[in-house]
């Protein structure tokens, strides 16, 4: 099988064997701390353990380190975990709470790469992230400088991390696990070398269930080397075809993708400060050096941008993210600059554990600032003004709208677009200010001149005509005749048959009583212009009925 591993590919996996216990240390409260682990601590470290209810039963889950040198494992029962160390500390375990903050530390992760996402918790309280730095290493000093800054700046923030670095999501994945696990905190596999490294692993760096283990085990098979030299179609037949897929992916003869937690975006800048900055005035000077270089860079490739999202990587572990949007493209840096750091001032305080206050303010502090442009569009320099003197008003009211959508929330603000469509009613729909509208409904018209503005709901008239089918000689709307010296029509619009009944209240409008409108665009005598219409009807109606409903006329809209 032709070996696909592409040699200029490199992916990391971070593994936390402690993840559970780790995560409960660094939310309790200094106070609460210092009295969890009054008893049960052991040569001064906290002996600490997450139970779960398993029926009747309750187990562990997660120990720390002195826990298990005092006997304690996952899976003990809490009873027997009591017996052999009765003031250990339990905790009740909370998966979903895991899982929020494993997908917290993946976004944190995005500052070294955007290809980040989490391979999920695993038995005894550990957790796993994938990263892809293909490309990315050089920016940080090189691959072991980056693995190392990682490792540290987990440490810091309380998790105990180890790294394992190869060619392929697989092979890494077992080396930060089983490779070298107690001599180093990274293992690091140079191209083309995985193969070789990972012929001495045991079978569960492959990620294989226990009772296929236990098979290959009962058959001698003990390392990953012992699968590689057996025929493929034996295993497969005894197995399933998971052990020899895992195999592959392991050593890259198949593609193992990592899909990130979200698409990367293509306008993306970094900065990162060589001390923490904590003032709010230094922050905002920082995204508004950040935005305006983003801006030069879309403005050389005639591109606006329509979102933006500026994220703070604070020193504690804890990422704020800043969402911006433009009602149209734009790249226009102090516009742009100024709807962020309007969010920044509403941003809350981030919660701590810290012991005191200075470290609180450490924690809070940032380090690394993101600025995305995560939807653009193109933006073609065009001459909006004679003299430079004078404001464009158009560009005045966007900048307007978007400071109001800022403030109010996106939703707050709303702009009507076109829908193709012959139903008056339905000719327009309310949109949020910053949503970018499709372009085939940006660019429909109506067949007919439609008036500017239409009634809430068609008031009926009183209407003269000479014929039944003709168009009114004079109607009476809200107390006041009208005399039409001109009109125009008529467009006949039906209603759409594949759309549902409307059904308000208890009154339904079905098939039977659908109607189809004659619409006529006159004009009276004092210039004034109006939509009217004639309403008739489909279906089975008797014949009073049908000629008395055939003579009703409504006002519709009016016309500039």
């Amino acid at each position: 099988m032709t070996d696909r591993t592409n040699p200029k590919r490199r992916v990391v996996s971070l593994w936390f064997p402690r993840f559970a216990t780790d995560r409960c240390q660094r939310n309790l409260e200094p106070r609460k701390k210092r009295q969890f682990y009054a008893a049960g601590t052991i040569a001064g470290q906290p002996a600490l353990a997450m139970a779960i209810n398993e029926g009747s039963t309750v187990r562990l889950s997660a120990v720390t380190v002195t826990a298990q040198k005092a006997g304690l494992s996952p899976g003990q029962t809490l009873v027997d975990a009591r017996a052999l160390l009765p003031d250990v500390a339990v905790h009740d375990g909370d998966p979903a709470g895991d899982n929020s903050t494993l997908e917290q530390i993946a976004v944190w992760c995005t500052r070294y790469t955007p290809w980040a996402a989490p391979s999920g918790l695993e038995p005894g309280g550990a957790a796993g992230i994938w990263l892809d730095i293909s490309g990315c290493a050089h920016l940080f000093g090189g691959e072991a400088a980056v693995l190392d800054n990682i490792i540290d700046r987990l440490a810091a923030i309380g998790y105990t991390t180890r790294a394992g670095l190869t060619d392929t999501a697989g092979a890494s994945w077992a080396a930060a696990r089983f490779g070298q696990p107690d001599r180093a905190r990274r293992v690091i596999i140079a191209p083309g070398e995985h193969s070789t490294q990972l012929a001495p692993l045991p079978n569960a760096a492959l990620r294989l269930p226990s009772d296929i283990l236990d098979g290959l085990e009962r058959l001698g098979l003990r390392k990953i080397g012992d699968l590689i030299t057996i025929p493929r179609a034996g295993l497969n037949r005894r197995f399933g075809e998971l052990p020899a897929r895992r195999l592959d992916q392991a050593l890259g003869r198949i593609d193992e993708p990592i899909s990130p937690r979200a698409p990367a975006p293509v306008w993306k800048l970094r900065t990162a400060f060589a001390e923490a900055l904590g003032r709010e005035e230094d922050i905002a000077a920082a995204a508004r050096n950040l935005t305006e270089a983003l801006c030069n860079r879309l403005a050389r490739s005639e591109c606006g941008a329509r979102w933006l999202e500026l994220r703070l990587y604070r020193v504690g572990g804890r990422v704020d993210t800043v969402m911006a949007g433009t009602s149209q493209a734009s790249h226009d840096p102090d516009h742009l600059a100024r709807l962020l750091v309007e969010q920044l001032e509403h941003l809350t305080t981030p919660t701590t554990s810290a012991p005191d206050s200075l470290s609180a303010a450490s924690e809070t502090m940032v380090e690394t600032l993101t600025l995305a442009a995560t939807v653009t569009e193109p933006l073609h320099k065009v001459q909006t003004r004679l003299f430079e003197s004078q404001d464009n008003y158009c560009d005045v009211l966007e900048r307007l709208v978007d400071r109001l959508a800022t403030r109010l929330g996106p939703d707050s603000v709303v702009r009507f677009y076109p829908c193709d469509t012959h139903l008056p009613e339905r000719v327009q729909r309310g949109e949020s200010a910053l949503v970018v509208p499709p372009v085939t409904d940006r660019n429909w018209q109506p067949p007919q001149p439609r008036p500017p503005r239409l009634l809430s709901r068609p008031e009926q008239i009183e209407a003269v005509t000479s014929v039944p089918d003709d168009p009114p000689m004079l109607f009476r709307w809200r107390g006041r005749a009208h005399r039409v010296v001109c009109a125009e029509g008529p467009e006949r619009i039906a209603h759409e048959w594949w759309r549902q009944p409307d059904t308000k209240g208890d009154i339904t409008t079905t098939v039977l009583d659908w109607t189809t409108r004659d619409y006529y665009r006159v004009e009276d005598a004092d210039g004034r212009r109006f939509w009217l219409y004639r309403e008739g009807f489909y279906g089975r109606l008797e014949a009073d009925d049908a000629a008395d409903k055939a003579s009703r006329w409504f006002l519709h809209g009016l016309f500039g």
